[in-house]
């Protein structure tokens, strides 16, 4: 038979699943071996895995994964601030979120939805 070589669609698509299926651990050892295999995680395969970090109330984790991302040159989306940032709001880390959205996000000129916001005013909510 044929061999298939795993591609970032393919990793993409297992991320998510362990996202959807509350395993972020997995998540993230999936994600990192991901360079080894000769195909360089891309911005949404840093979504997946920070989404999977937020769903789990991994904050600390997400805050590692969103470092990672800034090293390896990938573009943070509105989507990759909002993982982070609800991450930070269901760990109760107002500071962080306030500091994320202003200090980080709107540093790059990205502009912050509505899921951004609400976020950020639920993290204040909870300190």
């Amino acid at each position: 038979g044929m061999l298939l070589s795993p591609n970032e669609v393919s990793y993409n698509a297992s991320i998510s699943a362990l996202e959807k299926s509350q395993q972020w651990s997995w998540a993230l050892a999936l994600l990192s071996e991901m360079p080894a295999a000769l195909v360089p995680p891309g911005t949404v395969s840093y979504n997946a895995a920070l989404t999977a970090c937020e769903k789990a109330q991994q904050w600390e984790a997400a805050v590692g994964l969103f470092s990672e991302l800034q090293l390896s040159q990938v573009a943070p989306s509105v989507v990759t601030y909002n993982a982070l940032i609800s991450a930070f709001e269901k760990g109760a880390q107002w500071a962080h979120a306030l500091s994320t959205l202003h200090g980080t996000m709107l540093a790059s000129a990205m502009s912050p939805d509505a899921v951004t916001l609400g976020a950020a005013l639920a993290a204040c909510g909870k300190g």
